[in-house]
């Protein structure tokens, strides 16, 4: 009783939280499983893994994986990069970095949807300010239509997740920063060290960890983003920018195919379970060099 005593504590939370996330997740398994086309009520019924041999052979499946591929990594890598040089700014000293940094949470703070329709006023191809600024600039000699092509619209999306997520990278990469004892800054800089040297020797091996396992966290969750592109482009143009997350959209609520888009959202929970996988463990050897470094 003494060893169960613990989980007792613990189980009126438990209760909740296996009601919102075991439930669904069982539910859309057997769904996935199903036959359950909304205005076909007399076709219902079981059908073992024929969605699933149905997805196989559906060109849609590898077009939104090769788009859920491109939508991550185009993603991340800048809001990774971006964000750093972000931290490193809001590090140092100076007046008011208590402001600014209450205002480089503000794009994090926004829903995916308002984000979606901010931007998708920013990329209008007759009002919206880029086109006006491109002009401007001389980059381009006509306003561009940013949903027409496949290129300009999966950018148009990218510069909007870029912009969301450059935050969540600056947090928690300027909190890694500021647990990095300043000593270490002090004495490097006794022997010498410039401030490229103390980057590369001090700061970016103390903050791999949280590098780490912020990145991997971060891709998971933008594997499975679907609000902000479904409000700009509905996957358009031509599937384009169709990820997985918007298929599943699509086969669900646009044609009802509410089975087959259960088998989809499988399809997604399985890779994000590798990417999970994958995060623990390179979350536990980052930790460890960490530890070693320290």
């Amino acid at each position: 009783m003494r060893l169960l005593t613990p989980y007792l504590f613990l189980l009126p939370a438990l209760i909740p939280v296996l009601g919102l996330l075991l439930y669904p997740l069982v539910y859309v398994f057997q769904l996935s499983l199903r036959q359950h086309i909304l205005f076909r009520p007399q076709e219902h019924g079981f059908i073992g893994l024929d969605n699933y041999a149905a997805l196989l052979n559906d060109p849609n499946l590898w077009q939104s994986m090769g788009a859920s591929t491109i939508w991550v990594v185009g993603s991340i890598i800048p809001q990774f990069v971006l964000g750093l040089i972000l931290a490193l700014l809001l590090n140092q000293q100076f007046p008011g970095r208590g402001l600014y940094r209450a205002i480089v949470i503000s794009p994090w703070a926004i829903g995916g949807v308002l984000t979606g329709i901010f931007w998708t006023w920013m990329f209008n191809a007759q009002v919206g300010p880029i086109n006006d600024l491109l002009l401007k600039a001389g980059l381009i000699s006509e306003r561009i239509p940013w949903k027409i092509t496949p290129l300009t619209a999966f950018t148009s999306v990218l510069v909007a997740n870029v912009w969301r997520g450059i935050p969540f990278f600056a947090i928690i990469l300027l909190a890694a920063m500021q647990s990095i004892p300043n000593e270490l800054y002090e004495a490097a800089t006794v022997d010498g060290a410039g401030a490229w040297q103390k980057f590369r020797f001090i700061t970016l091996p103390l903050i791999k960890g949280q590098a780490v396992l912020s990145t991997m966290l971060r891709a998971i969750w933008v594997f499975g983003n679907v609000d902000l592109i479904w409000t700009m482009t509905e996957g358009a143009p031509a599937g384009a920018t169709r990820t997985l997350a918007v298929l599943v959209l699509h086969e669900a609520y646009k044609f009802s195919n509410f089975g087959y888009g259960a088998a989809i959202a499988v399809i997604i929970f399985l890779i994000s379970l590798v990417f999970a996988v994958s995060y623990l463990r390179l979350g536990g050897y980052a930790q460890n060099l960490e530890v070693e470094v320290q």
